[in-house]
């Protein structure tokens, strides 16, 4: 190989192998400096070589060697010129590749659309994911779209007026601001202001259209709103509770509205273009110094709130309490042009009003107060990251947190963890607006909490797919704590609710039947006082009969005198030992001397004492079985002669039965009267009742069943009728057992 055949692969290899190394990325300034020393080797054997002949190269080169010897060190130097060049190109390329992904995170981290458009075949360069917020649409991924493919939203009545703006602007160079409504998808009209940019190449040229599109519904919502307020202001600054006062920067009166005069005692004509002072003056109610608060006003430029407790004295002379704010009045550009004032009569209400401020202040403490924690999740790399709050609130110190969402989603109660994560996923796939959940948390301790968790998805990706969300925790422990004692109140009260119903109509019922005993009482009374005067009008007529001075008569005859006096005295005396009876066990003032007596016994004595008609059986069905009952022998048998003898008043034939059970012993009284209607089987053992229509009046006083009511509950037994009109009575009681 001669040197010739070297020097071209030298060359070659200067040439193309440091544009193979640029583009792979490897080291280009190290071979760079290699072949530049290889450039000088070779240049400085030239010049040694041709000053110092020391080296023939004829040895080497023939004729047309030594010829092409200068082309190839050419070649060798424009190769390294070459390399330097496609150095420098890379290095550019990098800097707009970086250049372009900043623009990238720039643009899809605003909310608002930013497009480029090619002004010469009119198609969309680029089109920023903010579309979907100003539009939302889905970013269509067209390479070349339509430029302003977006036009199509645009009202029908906007685009034609949009169109001759925008083309007027463009066909001048001119930048240009255009508001126009859209509609959705979904059928919302939203607003939107479109600013555009011509830019021109080197030749003056306009080459592209760059613009934003931001949506301003919330801001024309606003300003129309605005304009509402402004109409309602006139209407209600005329006809408001207030009253309102304005002047010019000299501070002379322009206008009252009708509170204003009222208060003031001045007329809005009679008070144009006096000053203020002339028609009021605002006082302070500390000491009594005069506040002008026009002069304030324009002396600060801003509003002024006065102390609720000013006083405003009229031109009468009449003090008022009120509540005031002057401001400046301002045009767009901030000029000002007088100052209005604001003031309400406070006078009824002033101290009510100091006691309102107090609360308010103590309520914005409270709610200042107030902590939450927070946390931001990276959905992509799963990690979590918790304010340091909400770290000590759950006991843990920063160190022993794992910033990841399985420990998150371990913390939660196992009863909770699939619905909060039914409710993040729905959040997560966009069908709903933001995630929302209450569920308990564990702590270090290994105790509950109860949290109100909130997030939203706050970026997606141009699929829609989420990448961040964030959200907040806050401590409802102690609300639920409260709603448990809240339900478990409603329980107690709904518990005491149904109580009171109860006793309520127990309190009617009892309140019914006193009335009804009060009733009762009133007749026995009434006829008790007959029974007791009946006797003894009867024995004192027959005494002073008997005792009238010369009366003749027969011993026959005085005799059946006295027998009847006799009888209308035991008459006299049964009624009594009936009430002296009924008492005496009411107040347990009675002995009971109580032992095991035979009840079979006990019914025969009943019966032997009792005189039948002749029409009329008492029978006992005596099995012969011998039963024994603690009681007291004379009330039990009082007991058989008052239920008899009732009995007898309406039937002729009387039954007595006695059974058993394993602690008491039942006795029946069974007669064929006509029966008791059921809803009176519950008051005939009560005090004072006599059934009316009874067949033989007289014979009663309304005592007797309740005597033996009363003494059978004191021996600790029940009383009580069983009966079917038509088909007799059942009159049955229980004793215990010996």
């Amino acid at each position: 190989m001669n040197l010739v055949t070297i020097l071209i692969l030298i060359s070659i290899i200067t040439i193309v192998f440091p544009i193979i190394l640029v583009v792979k990325e490897w080291k280009k300034t190290i071979w760079f400096n290699s072949s530049l020393l290889l450039l000088l080797i070779f240049t400085l054997f030239f010049l040694i070589s041709n000053f110092l002949e020391s080296i023939d190269l004829s040895k080497y080169l023939d004729p047309y060697e030594s010829f092409f010897l200068p082309v190839l060190w050419s070649i060798f130097l424009f190769g390294n010129i070459i390399n330097l060049k496609v150095i420098d190109l890379h290095k550019i390329q990098n800097e707009l590749r970086a250049s372009n992904q900043r623009f990238r995170l720039v643009t899809d981290t605003i909310q608002d659309m930013f497009w480029l458009d090619s002004a010469e075949d009119e198609r969309s360069l680029f089109v920023s994911p903010g579309i979907k917020s100003v539009f939302n649409e889905s970013l269509i991924e067209d390479l070349n779209p339509r430029a302003h493919y977006w036009i199509n939203a645009i009202r029908k009545q906007d685009r034609e007026f949009y169109l001759q703006q925008i083309n007027k602007n463009i066909s001048e160079g001119q930048p240009y601001t255009i508001e126009y409504k859209i509609q959705t998808k979904s059928g919302k009209i939203n607003w939107i202001l479109e600013k555009g940019y011509p830019i021109r190449n080197e030749k003056g040229q306009i080459e592209v259209i760059a613009g934003v599109c931001s949506n301003i519904t919330d801001r024309k919502l606003t300003e129309l709103s605005l304009k509402k307020n402004e109409e309602k202001l006139r209407i209600i600054l005329s006809s408001i509770g207030d009253a309102v006062i304005t002047t010019d920067t000299e501070g002379k009166v322009e206008w009252l509205n009708k509170t204003a005069e009222k208060i003031t005692g001045c007329s809005s004509v009679d008070a144009q273009d006096r000053k203020l002072s002339e028609i009021c003056n605002i006082i302070s109610s500390h000491d009594r110094s005069v506040i002008d608060p026009v002069k304030e006003v324009l002396k600060t430029g801003e509003i002024l709130q006065f102390a609720s407790d000013t006083i405003l004295m009229n031109c009468n002379g009449k003090e008022y309490h009120i509540a005031d704010s002057a401001a400046p009045i301002k045009d767009d550009h901030g000029n000002t042009h007088g100052v209005v004032i604001v003031f309400t009569d406070v006078t009824p209400n002033f101290n009510l009003q100091q006691q309102l401020i107090d609360n308010k202040e103590r309520l914005e403490l409270a709610i200042s107060g107030g902590q939450l924690g927070t946390w931001d999740r990276d959905i992509r790399s799963g990690k979590v990251i918790y304010n340091d709050w909400w770290i000590s609130k759950l006991g843990y110190s920063p160190d022993e947190i794992e910033p990841s969402f399985t420990f998150w989603k371990n913390l939660i109660h196992p009863d909770d963890l699939p619905r909060v994560l039914n409710s993040l996923n729905d959040h997560l796939r966009g069908n709903t607006q933001s995630f929302e959940t209450e569920c308990r948390l564990r702590t270090k301790s290994g105790n509950w909490v109860w949290v109100m968790a909130k997030g939203r998805v706050i970026m997606r990706d141009v699929d829609g797919k989420p990448l961040r969300i964030c959200g907040t925790n806050l401590d409802i422990t102690s609300i639920k704590k409260y709603q448990q004692q809240l339900e478990h109140q409603k329980e107690r009260l709904s518990l005491m609710n149904q109580r009171l119903l109860k006793a309520n109509k127990s309190l009617d019922d009892a309140n019914n039947r006193l009335k009804e005993l009060d009733h009762l009482k009133n007749d026995f009374i009434s006829l008790a006082s007959h029974e007791l005067r009946t006797p003894v009008t009867t024995v004192l007529g027959f005494a002073q009969t008997l005792l009238t001075p010369g009366l003749i008569i027969n011993d026959t005859r005085r005799n059946d005198y006295l027998k009847i006096i006799e009888k209308e005295a035991i008459r006299l005396g049964k009624l009594i030992d009936d009430l002296l009876n009924i008492s005496a066990i009411e107040k347990e003032h009675s002995t009971m001397n109580m032992k095991c007596e035979s009840l079979n016994q006990l019914v025969h004595e009943a019966i032997d004492s009792m005189n039948p008609s002749e029409n009329q059986a008492i029978h006992f069905e005596d099995d012969h079985k011998e039963l024994q009952v603690y009681c007291n022998k004379d009330q039990i048998i009082q007991v058989f002669i008052i239920i008899i003898e009732n009995a007898l008043r309406y039937a002729n034939d009387i039954i007595v039965k006695i059974m058993e059970d394993t602690s008491h012993s039942l006795v029946s009284i069974q007669d064929n009267g006509p029966g008791i209607p059921t809803h009176l089987l519950k008051v005939i053992f009560e005090k004072f009742y006599r059934v009316q229509g009874e067949p033989k009046p007289g014979k009663g006083s309304g005592l007797g069943l309740a005597i033996a009511k009363d003494i059978i509950t004191a021996h600790g037994g029940r009383i009580w009728a069983e009966s079917t009109p038509g088909q007799g009575s059942t009159f049955l009681f229980t004793l215990k057992k010996c």
